[in-house]
């Protein structure tokens, strides 16, 4: 029966958790801008953008599950069956690794992730510490990659 509701309904607990992380990110940001003096209302836009980005595929998965072409979250862990909104999940997922990677990379934005502490390490010794620049930019640069790594790799090992 848990595996049943899982399988059904995950897709709600990610959108749930996008939402969680949304609340502690504008948080964090309006804690720490206060002691920085830092451009509020354009953390908390990017803050809005990565929250409206991270439901995306949450919501391709949730669309395909309520329309019945996907019978669990289990269906996308096998993408070489060929069910189009399991590929166009993967898909949704490589798009926003690419254009988070090209903003990271080209547009500043590991800049604007670093000033506004919205990438963190996990509390050490009760502090959260922000991930450095370069760490931002090997993550955005690896991202893409590791999608179709998944996609076309991991997802076939059992076949």
């Amino acid at each position: 029966m848990l595996h049943q509701i899982v399988g059904q309904y995950f897709w709600i607990f990610c959108l749930f958790f996008c939402f969680v992380s949304y609340v502690l990110a504008r948080r964090r940001l309006l804690k720490h801008s206060s002691l920085n003096g830092l451009n509020v209302e354009h953390g908390l836009q990017i803050i809005k953008w990565f929250w409206l980005a991270n439901m995306l595929p949450w919501m391709v998965m949730g669309l395909g599950l309520l329309s019945g072409s996907g019978l669990s979250v289990w269906d996308y862990f096998r993408p070489q069956d060929g069910n189009p909104l399991v590929v166009g999940w993967f898909a949704s997922l490589f798009l926003l690794t690419v254009v988070f990677a090209i903003w990271v990379l080209f547009m500043g934005g590991a800049k604007d992730i670093y000033q506004y502490q919205l990438f963190t390490s996990p509390r050490v010794f009760s502090r959260e510490t922000p991930v450095s620049e370069n760490m931002i930019k090997l993550i955005a640069a690896v991202a893409p990659f590791w999608i179709l790594f998944f996609f076309f790799v991991v997802t076939r090992l059992d076949s």
